[in-house]
């Protein structure tokens, strides 16, 4: 997988409507229309640093969308129509008797029929097939955004209201590994890091989300077999190696490692990034929680909301006690475990340090 450091997100999604203040009563009879335009924010109004890769364009690239417009109260869609190639986007013939709530989608090319706007909300897709790299890079992350507030259209003036496109999935980045303590670097050879912890289902909307759904399954994946992951995605296992041969204790090896996962906030199930490594020949996982402390100390601002879309969570290891466990699903628990995270939305990315 592709090397990630620190990127802008700036997908924003401008309704240009003619239209009057929500609190007017709507116009009676006749047709309105919308102007939609997609758009970036400009880098310069940014208080974060901008990476310059092709896997920042990839994740923030708008491919395809599609504008849905419902009526505000009933949640009955009224129209959609799939967003122009030029970004910019006029839907015509829309009632002025209601008022509306506009939603996005982007990049996500098989919805389904949508009829209400808690279809939108209640959506469970296969979420873990949207986070393959070769689907990102081709087709850029899904995205879902909606207009802060409703829309009343009228013929006087024009409005513009923001929708602000969130990424569905997270990322979780291996960030740096140091060898420190009792570990001996003749013994230690490091041969991969992976995720653990990934629901395959997710919503399109970013309320509450029931890990266990209707639809019967409870599908738990992740790079390494385990004790709740059977049947292991290469997508979500990498192979890494010291490239010293042996590795120098308290060296800081960087490796940028990256996987996309849906959220995940269950605790009896929760993320993990996991090394996998074998110590004077016996072979050994050393699993541990993403995001999962709280703590305002040291540089660290953990909320301990484990992963959430649209945030980007980096990890730095250092081992000092080389003797891990052999299954990759449940946290190693060791007193000398310390993370150090900070903590920001995808744009402004999750630091963690872990020692071990």
């Amino acid at each position: 997988m592709k090397p990630l450091w620190k990127y802008c997100l700036a997908a924003i999604v401008l309704f240009g409507a003619a239209a009057c203040s929500k609190d007017d009563p709507p116009p009676s009879g006749g047709e309105g229309s919308i102007s939609i335009r997609i758009a970036g924010d400009p880098v310069e109004n940014q208080s974060r640093a901008t990476l310059t890769g092709g896997e920042a364009e990839d994740e923030s690239k708008v491919t395809t969308y599609n504008i849905y417009v419902f009526h505000y109260d009933s949640g009955q869609l009224e129209k959609m129509v799939v967003g122009d190639p030029s970004y910019t986007t006029v839907i015509t013939g829309l009632t002025m008797t209601t008022t509306k709530r506009i939603y996005v989608v982007a990049n996500y090319p098989s919805m389904k029929t949508i009829t209400q706007y808690s279809d939108l909300m209640d959506d469970v897709v296969s979420a873990v097939p949207m986070g393959v790299i070769s689907t990102v890079e081709a087709n850029g992350m899904v995205m879902v955004g909606e207009a802060e507030e409703e829309v009343v259209l009228s013929t006087t003036e024009t409005v513009r209201v923001p929708v602000h496109l969130k990424r569905l999935l997270a990322k979780i980045t291996l960030g740096t590994v140091t060898l420190s303590g009792d570990a001996d670097p003749s013994k230690f050879v490091l041969e991969g890091v992976g995720i653990q912890g990934v629901f395959f289902y997710s919503n399109l909307g970013f309320g509450p989300f029931d890990f266990e759904p209707s639809l019967g399954m409870l599908i738990w994946v992740g790079g390494y077999a385990g004790t709740n992951t059977n049947a292991p995605l290469s997508q979500f296992a990498d192979p890494i190696s010291f490239p010293d041969s042996p590795a120098v204790l308290n060296k800081i090896y960087t490796f940028n490692n990256y996987f996309y996962m849906p959220r995940n906030d269950n605790t009896a199930r929760p993320p993990i990034i996991c090394l996998k490594a074998t110590y004077d020949g016996t072979p050994y996982y050393y699993p541990l929680v993403v995001n999962g402390t709280v703590s305002n100390t040291g540089g660290s601002n953990t909320d301990g909301t484990l992963v959430k879309s649209n945030h980007q969570y980096r990890v730095n290891i250092t081992i000092k006690d080389p003797i891990g466990t052999n299954d990759p699903d449940t946290p190693i628990e060791m007193a000398g475990i310390e993370i150090v995270t900070t903590m920001e939305a995808w744009a402004l990315p999750i630091n963690q340090d872990v020692e071990l």
